[in-house]
């Protein structure tokens, strides 16, 4: 009888210690599959969204055909033809804002060329070559920040 007692007090153990390890580790299993969960969609979204900002920016520019307009512009690479002007060149790459920029640089192999944006308002223009940069500045620290002219 005293076996029985024994017997059934070891058997009301080990239910409650299972009871125990039921209740507390089986969240603990849940919030850790959670975890895993949740790490991997931050991952997958982290993937995705270094996969949209590589394909927003600038894509590569076949120079041999083409001319950089680095700035605020919608098209940073335009088809060369010829007879090609800054003018033509800033309006085919679609620039952005609604205000005159205030400088323009071309760079066109060993040299640079720079005027303002009042000065292609008042009717100076330049030729661009194919494999040419022009470089949009906006803002009044434009000026500042410009390497100098090789002429």
């Amino acid at each position: 009888m005293v076996e029985d007692v024994m017997r059934h007090s070891s058997i009301k153990r080990v239910a409650a210690a299972a009871l125990v390890c039921v209740v507390f580790l089986a969240p603990a299993c849940t919030s850790r599959k959670k975890a895993q969960q949740q790490a991997m969609a931050a991952y997958v979204a982290g993937r995705r969204a270094a996969q949209v900002q590589a394909s927003s920016e600038t894509p590569p520019i076949d120079l041999r055909h083409q001319v950089a307009v680095v700035g605020n512009v919608q098209n940073h690479a335009i088809d060369w033809r010829a007879g090609l002007t800054v003018a033509t060149a800033i309006l085919t790459a679609q620039y952005v804002p609604e205000t005159t920029p205030a400088e323009i640089r071309i760079y066109h192999r060993n040299r640079i060329v720079r005027f303002s944006g009042e000065e292609l308002l008042a009717g100076r223009d330049e030729p661009v070559f194919t494999g040419d940069k022009i470089e949009i500045v906006d803002g009044p620290a434009a000026a500042a920040s410009a390497p100098a002219p090789v002429q």
